[in-house]
């Protein structure tokens, strides 16, 4: 906190632990509270985290362009993060792993599923490919419970 954001912070407190008649207000405090709110406002920069879960290589031009505009952002923290998917059995169930991580072009990150944190970062936006995955008689990714191994 700089000197001036904690001398203001201080003069607050000061004035609200003085007692002020009742429907009168106190420019003082008003005029501290303005000044932290544009300090907070103006001088705290907010990033954003978006991480990218594609799991074909070949599908990715459908999320590229968003990844994109959240690359180029100044403010914004984009992560692209392939995750592994199956092809599937005709009874549903799961059958061979497929991971394309090295298929993506050159000049977009990867960074391996199993080395994302996702409760530890907590991203602010997740996009993903399979959002109708239950009806995909193909192929389908894990649960997200299972993508993290740790």
């Amino acid at each position: 906190m700089k000197k001036a954001e904690k001398a203001q912070a201080e003069e607050i407190v000061r004035l609200l632990g003085q007692e002020i008649p009742r429907g009168r207000t106190n420019k003082s405090l008003r005029k501290s509270l303005i000044s932290v709110k544009n300090s907070v406002k103006n001088e705290i920069q907010v990033r954003t985290e978006a991480v990218f879960l594609p799991y074909k290589a070949c599908m990715w031009d459908s999320l590229e362009s968003v990844w994109k505009a959240a690359d180029e952002d100044p403010d914004c923290d984009a992560y692209v993060v392939p995750i592994p998917y199956f092809d599937r059995n005709p009874d549903g169930s799961f059958r061979e792993e497929h991971y394309e991580g090295d298929l993506y072009p050159d000049y977009v990150p990867v960074t391996r599923y199993d080395e994302y944190d996702f409760q530890n970062r907590r991203p602010d936006m997740i996009f993903i490919h399979n959002p109708y995955d239950d009806c995909n008689y193909l192929t389908g990714v894990p649960p997200p419970s299972s993508i993290q191994r740790t």
